[in-house]
């Protein structure tokens, strides 16, 4: 299948964007109005405003929300697919929203609910205060995992990334922070001592003996 799309490419003289092609269908409830350079998207949980490159036509019909480059440059290749992703993201966050998980892991880390925001006792001397970005809320489960939801994917992906740098990282274990089903090692490792072969070299035997003589110190 891949090699007759390939095949049709090449003779029509230009390269198909298969994300960027798919039309994006609009649920029901939803509204898509579209402005100059911009999208605004209506849905049950919210509205969320999407602007796009101006050199991008994007327009709807049938229910469904259509997005065209204006030539075969590779600039508007590559604004194709983008466009018609954060626009699919858009109508995705207003009818479902967006969720990320938060865990601490480190002895004697905690996290606290305080009003909209979070406390975080993260090894420090004091205790780290975060308020969320409008139109993000954080919700605390046990002592150690923050929900993290919201309308705007962007936001939500970014705020346990920001969350993180506030926390210290241990050297000898997995960095203290990490979102749910990815956790990621701090890049800085604790030096191993050197072997002692490494630091008592030994003597080459003399000539026509079997004897080893004592190691010796630089």
């Amino acid at each position: 299948m891949s090699g007759s799309v390939n095949a049709r490419e090449e003779r029509e003289g230009r390269t198909l964007s298969r994300i960027g092609r798919k039309p994006i269908p609009i649920p029901e409830g939803v509204e898509v109005q579209v402005n100059y350079g911009g999208v605004t998207v209506t849905g049950p949980r919210g509205v969320l405003t999407q602007n796009y490159h101006p050199e991008v036509k994007v327009r709807v019909e049938d229910g469904e929300v259509l997005v065209e480059r204006v030539s075969e440059r590779k600039f508007h290749h590559s604004l194709h697919g983008l466009t018609r992703s954060l626009i699919a993201n858009a109508i995705v966050g207003v009818t479902e929203g967006y969720t990320k998980t938060l865990e601490l892991m480190g002895v004697g880390y905690r996290v606290q609910q305080t009003g909209e925001g979070i406390t975080l006792s993260v090894g420090y001397s004091h205790p780290v205060e975060i308020q969320p970005q409008a139109g993000v809320t954080m919700e605390v489960e046990g002592n150690n995992r923050v929900q993290v939801r919201g309308i705007d994917k962007q936001k939500v992906g970014n705020w346990p990334r920001r969350c993180g740098r506030c926390v210290r990282p241990m050297l000898t274990r997995k960095r203290a922070s990490a979102t749910r089903g990815k956790s990621c090692t701090s890049s800085r490792a604790r030096r191993q001592p050197a072997s002692p072969s490494k630091l008592v070299p030994e003597r080459r035997s003399a000539a026509g003996s079997g004897d080893t003589a004592e190691p010796e110190f630089w």
